[in-house]
């Protein structure tokens, strides 16, 4: 059953003069570390605003949208063996999609000037 289904895209350019205006703090205040050593791998503007993407898109799934910084750290996002990326949670999040037993699906793709993050959050029928 569906929880909730969130996307956002990201215009790349936008993207990077918010990471040039703020770089050091917004970069430490949003990613985790791992996020940010993957993403130094590949083309880094690009990753990062997927990984964004995705984190927006998980909040509006969970219908909550940012309420505040903090949360977007305890959203990380990581790749599976072939590229698949996978949600890691972290403190309150992690929390209540373990009561709430819900299970994440996301999917982030990235062209020329936008990259777009999308996420599924289901629940078992028979839950509560």
């Amino acid at each position: 059953m569906i929880f909730g289904v969130g996307i956002d895209l990201q215009e790349l350019k936008q993207f990077q003069k918010v990471v040039d205006r703020r770089e050091e703090a917004f970069l430490q205040k949003v990613f985790t570390e791992r996020e940010l050593k993957y993403s130094k791998q590949k083309n880094f503007i690009q990753s990062l605003a997927g990984r964004w993407a995705v984190k927006e898109a998980f909040l509006k799934a969970m219908g909550t949208g940012i309420q505040n910084m903090r949360a977007l750290k305890e959203i990380e996002i990581i790749n599976l063996h072939g590229g698949k990326p996978y949600i890691n949670l972290t403190g309150e999040l992690k929390t209540k999609c373990t009561v709430l037993n819900i299970k994440i699906d996301a999917s982030i793709s990235h062209s020329k000037d936008y990259a777009t993050g999308m996420v599924v959050l289901s629940r078992d029928k028979s839950f509560g």
